[in-house]
């Protein structure tokens, strides 16, 4: 309710060590990663990163995210898809 994360389970990869923070409006799970939305339209993430998919942009112009097994991908303000992580099948390749 107050724009704050929790996390619990196993953290083997840093998977429960949330960001500090109240201003998150959107939460995505991947296989063993997590990515956030904040209020600007920037981005957080934490836990596996083997493939990359924990490395955010620095924009602050997306809207909405998802997470895949260990994949991420964001929308941007105006509309354009972001992704980025593993991409043995072409999860990344955005169309």
């Amino acid at each position: 309710k107050n724009g704050s994360i929790a996390a619990w389970g196993a953290n083997v990869y840093g998977q429960t060590n949330v960001p500090a923070g109240t201003d998150f409006v959107a939460i995505a799970a991947g296989e063993s990663h997590s990515l956030a939305l904040r209020r600007d339209g920037s981005l957080a993430a934490w836990g596996y990163n083997n493939d990359g998919q924990t490395n955010v942009s620095s924009r602050k112009d997306f809207v909405t995210i998802a997470a895949g097994g260990y994949h991420s991908i964001a929308l941007r303000r105006k509309g354009s898809l972001v992704a980025w992580g593993y991409n043995s099948n072409g999860q990344t390749d955005v169309p």
